[in-house]
């Protein structure tokens, strides 16, 4: 029974295994949009963490660029130094999945002694994550994100400062009023 506890102990200790773990990303990050999730293009973008509620970051720009008409989700033209830029965004989620083994174990011990399982529910802890994908391209259609550009990064500056914005903007006809200004 000894030797049954000291293997069982550190499968106790360590009882929860990551299946899927989602990206941690502190403040951003440039990746290629198709490592990151399969149905967006072969572009380099600029990611970051959501924490705000699905399709703010649309209404965060939809209120800065003065109520455009437009589908403002592709090809929104922005301008770094004299220069326009085409900027496509996408909002996607990543998942974490943990098995976690403390409900397994209980679960194994009551249906040996012919009592059903009671913590199913508790096999696996989920999480899901929000990001914000931006691709950016030029009048030539070249991707403005990829590290070998001449102007990449001062498009990166340009992200940058977009991000900060949208995430310190609580009311966003605040950041339209300042574009009036």
């Amino acid at each position: 029974m000894k030797k049954f506890l000291i293997c069982i102990l550190p499968l106790l200790v360590g009882s929860c295994i990551p299946i899927k773990i989602a990206p941690e990303i502190k403040d951003y990050k440039i990746v290629l949009a198709k490592r990151f999730k399969r149905d967006l293009p072969r572009k380099y973008a600029f990611v970051f963490e959501d924490e705000k509620n699905a399709d703010e970051f649309y209404r965060f720009l939809y209120w800065k660029l003065g109520r455009l008409n437009t589908d403002i989700e592709v090809n929104l033209p922005f301008n770094v130094e004299g220069t326009t830029y085409y900027m496509s965004f996408h909002e996607r989620p990543k998942r974490s999945v943990v098995v976690n083994l403390i409900p397994l174990f209980i679960d194994a011990v009551l249906i040996s002694q012919d009592q059903g399982a009671m913590l199913e529910d508790a096999y696996a802890l989920e999480g899901e994550s929000w990001y914000i994908l931006i691709t950016v391209s030029d009048s030539e259609l070249k991707d403005c994100l990829m590290p070998s550009h001449p102007k990449q990064q001062e498009v990166v500056t340009t992200l940058k400062t977009l991000k900060d914005e949208y995430e310190n903007t609580h009311h966003y006809v605040e950041a339209y009023l300042k574009q009036e200004e």
